[in-house]
């Protein structure tokens, strides 16, 4: 999804970060990659590959869905300027039914001219 420079500082990527975790949580799979698409579907519908990636992660765990948190803080973090156009990083740990997270990444790019958030990966947070 595109942005606006604007929305780059730290609490506005966290929005996003708690939208993602909460589209994730109601199972709103389509609305999620809708908005900001997923950088590891490698060809696969990315709607189908967010539940399939969501379900290994699940199982890795020991777990069988992903639950709300009372209180989601996303942690927001820059990378160093340089010439690959990563920006920042939004991580945000999204509770398991079993006590243990998910952890959601999307990922900030730009080329100078425009900015878009994704959705990185999906993945066990140990």
């Amino acid at each position: 999804m595109q942005i606006d420079h604007i929305q780059t500082e730290s609490a506005s990527l966290a929005a996003f970060g708690i939208d993602a975790a909460s589209l994730l949580v109601a199972d709103n799979v389509y609305a999620l990659v809708e908005r900001f698409g997923y950088a590891r579907a490698l060809g696969r519908d990315c709607a189908d590959a967010v539940r399939a990636d969501l379900a290994a992660t699940l199982a890795e765990l020991g777990a069988t869905a992903v639950v709300s948190a009372d209180r989601q803080d996303p942690r927001v973090s820059y990378f160093k300027a340089s010439d690959t156009g990563l920006f920042a990083l939004v991580e945000c740990f999204v509770p398991a039914d079993n006590g243990k997270s998910v952890l959601l990444e999307l990922v900030v790019t730009t080329d100078g001219m425009s900015t878009h958030i994704t959705l990185e990966d999906l993945s066990s947070a140990v």
